[in-house]
């Protein structure tokens, strides 16, 4: 007997829906993103004032930052997780107002996109320009084979860090109840200009 292929079930549209972002909660998300990043700034910099000869606690430091400019970049961008992870800063031309994407960081490994067409130059917002710019200063790693999103010691994020540390966080507090994974984050409307504020909460 012949075997007959089955037809993989179409996602109904709700359920596509329910992983896109309205710009209201792409605007909580980033706001909470933005915020996480400054409490950890703020509390930082207490515990230096209290104690002055204390060692900095770089990745308590490093990461709600890294996290808050790595959801702003899915955002704004679309780029896949696995191409966010690969990404250094020869990729970005900041004064061009555009990334590359050349490589993505899968399974633990770095290797080629994942087709020919996903390998493309993406345009860059204002708003995102200036946040990258404000994390290029602020990030221990800025040399141009240096990775823009990474941990506190340099190397590779692991996604799973990046979704329980970064983004459901920021979702929670932005009062976003579902799941949602980082790269359905991503939307058009995110970069055309229709924010009724910063986005990134630079300036």
């Amino acid at each position: 007997d012949r075997i007959r292929k089955v037809a993989r079930p179409q996602a109904h549209q709700e359920e596509l829906d329910a992983n896109v972002l309205s710009p209201e909660e792409a605007q909580a998300l980033l706001t909470a993103a933005e915020g996480r990043a400054m409490a950890a700034r703020i509390e930082e910099s207490a515990r230096r004032a209290r104690k002055p000869n204390a060692a900095p606690r770089r990745r308590l430091d490093h990461a709600p930052a890294c996290y808050h400019a790595l959801i702003a970049t899915a955002m704004l961008t679309g780029l896949r997780e696995s191409e966010l992870l690969a990404l250094t800063w020869a990729q970005i031309d900041l004064d061009g107002r555009a990334l590359r994407v050349v490589a993505r960081f899968r399974k633990g490994e770095t290797g080629e996109p994942k087709s020919g067409s996903s390998r493309r130059t993406v345009p860059l917002p204002d708003t995102l320009v200036r946040l990258l710019r404000a994390w290029k200063v602020a990030s221990p790693y800025k040399a141009d084979d240096a990775l823009v999103f990474c941990t506190s010691t340099g190397v590779h994020e692991n996604y799973a860090n990046v979704l329980k540390r970064g983004l459901r966080p920021a979702l929670k507090d932005a009062g976003i109840v579902r799941l949602v994974r980082l790269h359905a984050c991503k939307s058009g409307h995110y970069a055309t200009g229709l924010w009724t504020s910063d986005p990134t909460g630079t300036r």
